[in-house]
């Protein structure tokens, strides 16, 4: 089994008990749909990036030297195009 995260979100109560009774009468659950509807929204993005209809821009409060750039999740210093391939862009 994958790894899973506990997520707590606010939704309108009746958003959520429509929701919850659309997924009673489809014989689903809201937890496969929300996973379902996050998937299909990363892979719709994903597509427009690809796409170039969204262009990738790196955090300007990224630390920056010439044409390096310090990763802050290592502390390491990668080229431009590393850190573009390694965020998938």
């Amino acid at each position: 089994m994958s790894n899973t995260t506990l997520m707590n979100f606010r939704a309108p109560n009746q958003v959520k008990n429509d929701f919850n009774q659309i997924c009673k009468l489809t014989c689903t659950n809201m937890t496969a749909e929300i996973v379902r509807f996050m998937m299909e929204f990363i892979s719709e993005g994903n597509q427009r990036i690809k796409d170039r209809q969204i262009k990738p821009t790196i955090d300007p409060n990224v630390e920056r030297y010439g044409n390096l750039i310090k990763d802050p999740s290592t502390s390491t210093w990668v080229s431009v195009d590393e850190w573009n391939n390694n965020y998938g862009l």
